[in-house]
């Protein structure tokens, strides 16, 4: 995997998507990849959902097939810490724990 990719800013990703260089089904699903690579090792991630992830990424990827991948984040990755329960509940998957960083 290119060093690069993983180092790419949300605005570097959105360039590569207008244009076709990179698919958010692509991008995520390599970054999946390395997490699931070099996870048992950090134990850095509670909830990992790559079904979910990559459907959502698909739908990303259609948006910018017609033209209507403007959001600044429309198919970019993120990791979210805080209050991480509220983020997953929010996003649709129950959280039955509190983690406050």
């Amino acid at each position: 995997m290119s060093k690069e990719l993983l180092t790419m800013s949300a605005q570097a990703l959105k360039a590569a998507y207008q244009t076709g260089a990179l698919s958010p089904v692509e991008v995520c699903s390599t970054l999946l990849d390395h997490i699931e690579k070099h996870d048992e090792a950090l134990n850095a991630w509670c909830l990992i959902d790559r079904d979910t992830t990559l459907q959502w990424a698909r739908e990303a990827e259609q948006r910018y097939q017609n033209g209507n991948g403007n959001a600044e984040n429309d198919g970019s990755a993120a990791a979210h810490a805080g209050r991480l329960s509220a983020f997953l509940s929010l996003a649709g998957w129950n959280a039955k724990f509190h983690i406050h960083l």
